[in-house]
This record gives C-alpha cells, structure tokens and sequence, in this order.
C-alpha cells in the first residue's frame, strides 16, 4: 500500500488562523491532507501530568554549555507537552503518517515531490526542517532523495509513522521531559551528554531530505519554538573545550 501523510498537525499559541492556512496551502503537498490547528500549551498551563527530567540542569562550570546549566523554561515545557499531547490524539486517531508543524513554520521550496515511498517500511519518521546541532558532524546517505542525520535541532517540521509515534509514546517523555529539540535528536543519534544519553539511548529510524522542505521563522527564546542559533553557537563553542577533545580522542 502507498504511505502518504493521513493528517498534519500545527500546534499554535499566537498566530492567527488565517496566515497558517494560508503558509498549509504555500506547502504545494501533491495531495490534499486534512489538517488540525492544535492549540499548545501556554507555559505549565496543562491539566495533563507532566516532570520535568530532574537531571536536566547540569552545575554552572567551564565546561559546560549555559543553555544545559539552567532548568527547563515555561515556554520549553509548553513547547514539549504540545508535541506531547499531539502525538497522542495522533495515534489515539489512528493515522498511518502524520506531519506535526510548528506555528512559525515557513515553506523553502514546493513539497509536491515529496514521496513516502522512497524509503524503507522501518523508517519511523523523518525531517523536513532541521538544523545541525554541531556543523562538524556529517550525516550518511541512504538514498538518493534522503539522509539518515547526526544530531539535529528543530521540532518546526517533521513526520512520524504509526509505529514511531507509540514508541515516543511509549517513553513517557511527559513525566521526564526535556526541551523538545534535545529529546527528539536523541532518539536517533547518541547526544553528546552522557546522561542524557544514558537516560535516552537511541531508537528511532529517522531520515531527512537532502535539501529541507520547511524552515523556521521564529528567534524568539521562549515562542514556542527556540532560538537555535543560540544552542548551535554555544556547542560550537563547547566542542573547542579540552574536557570534549578529551572525551572525544584528540578528534
């Protein structure tokens, strides 16, 4: 049977339902999907459980990040119980495939090529907007249309299967959780804290396009999507330290 994507979520706390139908039909998908504009949690404000991982705020020090010595903020943990809570009215719906976006989603080039049946029936879901957590790292080919990543920031666009969605489920992330850009990059590539990936091994097979589909539009540190820029300058820095070439051979 042909995959093609059953129902795309947005998740929106401030953006004005007319200039999100207007960006969905920008997409130019080759065939029409039925669509949800999910209102996200503002801040702590959910009647859902929720933990935060206590583990998260790591002791102010050299050697470590400032964005990794703090504790999560109301808009991280916002940001992450959205994605919570769409994944699962996702899968309680029953969707084979389905595209969760971010309010300030923005088209880069025409999605009428994209084709799920170009990959393999174990890929668990894949990227079409994404930013590299260190620009060092390289990702591996897997085909000629798609990537399997390094570690990758950004929740603005991405799809999941079935099978993909139970088993984020299936980690109870909202009685542990973690800013969203960091849980969903560690559940395919080892994250570069050993705690965190202790706490959350990889197991997820997740592909992304050559070229991205979608961006970001957001540099907002607490919209519901985060200021990238910030982490990937701030690991950047991190990876120059003594204490990651150590950890890391010399390399």
């Amino acid at each position: 049977m042909l995959r093609t994507i059953n129902k795309i979520f947005v998740l929106n706390i401030r953006m004005d339902i007319d200039t999100i139908t207007n960006k969905l039909s920008e997409l130019d998908l080759p065939y029409e999907v039925p669509y949800e504009i999910k209102h996200g949690v503002v801040g702590r404000n959910t009647d859902v459980p929720f933990k935060c991982w206590d583990k998260w705020e790591l002791p102010q020090s050299e050697r470590h990040m400032d964005w990794w010595c703090r504790p999560m903020t109301d808009g991280e943990v916002g940001c992450s119980m959205s994605h919570w809570n769409a994944w699962r009215q996702a899968y309680d719906e029953g969707h084979e495939w389905v595209l969760f976006l971010e309010e300030d989603f923005k088209r880069l080039r025409s999605c009428n090529d994209l084709d799920l049946n170009t990959f393999d029936d174990n890929v668990d879901g894949f990227y079409l907007g994404s930013t590299k957590m260190n620009h060092k790292s390289k990702d591996v080919p897997y085909n000629d249309t798609w990537m399997i990543p390094c570690f990758r920031y950004n929740t603005h666009a991405y799809c999941m299967s079935r099978s993909g969605i139970k088993k984020l489920l299936d980690t109870n992330f909202n009685m542990r959780l973690l800013p969203t850009d960091e849980f969903l990059g560690s559940t395919y590539a080892p994250h570069e804290r050993e705690d965190v990936l202790k706490e959350f091994p990889p197991f997820l097979n997740m592909i992304t396009p050559q070229e991205d589909y979608i961006e970001q539009l957001s540099e907002e540190w607490n919209s519901m999507t985060e200021d990238i820029g910030k982490h990937t300058k701030q690991f950047e820095y991190y990876i120059g330290t003594e204490e990651y070439k150590k950890k890391n051979n010399g390399n």
